[in-house]
């Protein structure tokens, strides 16, 4: 949980060149991470809400 709190951290701060690129990134190592597709299923709906993103 410390991992993930700290990667949504740092693709809250990343500004700059090339941010984009790294934020695609910090999401395919959490990603990677999750152990099943539980896990991987709730980390993107958690990036969507938090991106104010909504599926159609």
């Amino acid at each position: 949980m410390a991992g993930f709190m700290a990667s949504m951290r740092e693709m809250a701060h990343d500004k700059g060149a090339g941010s984009a690129k790294r934020r695609q990134q910090i999401v395919l190592n959490l990603l990677r991470c999750c152990r099943d597709e539980v896990e991987s299923k709730y980390l993107v709906r958690t990036l969507i809400q938090l991106s104010g993103l909504r599926p159609t």
